[in-house]
């Protein structure tokens, strides 16, 4: 069983704020976030979040509990593979979407990650967006 303390902490938010979470979140928490979990294939690797979390917060700024939820998950494996391979962040404009993913991506690019070489990709609507973000 994956114990962490970022993703109980926001689960408590959920249940305390009901009126804040979307009926979308909270089927996430009940479908996928709680038998993940449970499950004993899947490795959390807590070192390497926690090195991220640190890296982020150091250079840029303190994330948000819901960024840090969204985080751990990034770091499950299941035989050496993400277990989610892709992530997708629906939020509104002017939410902090690229304020929240260039940190992250500059954690993937550095040694603390311990993958040479990590290529990132960033998809944006016009050139001038992109730019922005770094």
């Amino acid at each position: 069983m994956i114990t962490c303390e970022e993703i109980t902490d926001y689960i408590q938010y959920a249940k305390d704020h009901p009126k804040w979470v979307n009926r979308d979140r909270k089927l996430l928490i009940k479908n996928i976030v709680k038998p993940t979990l449970k499950r004993s294939d899947v490795l959390f690797d807590k070192a390497t979040f926690e090195n991220c979390i640190k890296y982020c917060e150091s250079n840029y700024y303190p994330l948000f509990l819901y960024e840090k939820f969204i985080l751990a998950f990034m770091f499950m494996y299941v035989d050496s593979h993400p277990l989610f391979p892709e992530i997708v962040i629906l939020e509104g404009r002017g939410n902090g979407k690229d304020g929240f993913m260039a940190p992250v991506c500059n954690f993937f690019q550095t040694p603390l990650y311990g993958i040479k070489n990590y290529n990132i990709e960033m998809v944006a609507n016009s050139e001038d967006q992109i730019k922005d973000t770094f």
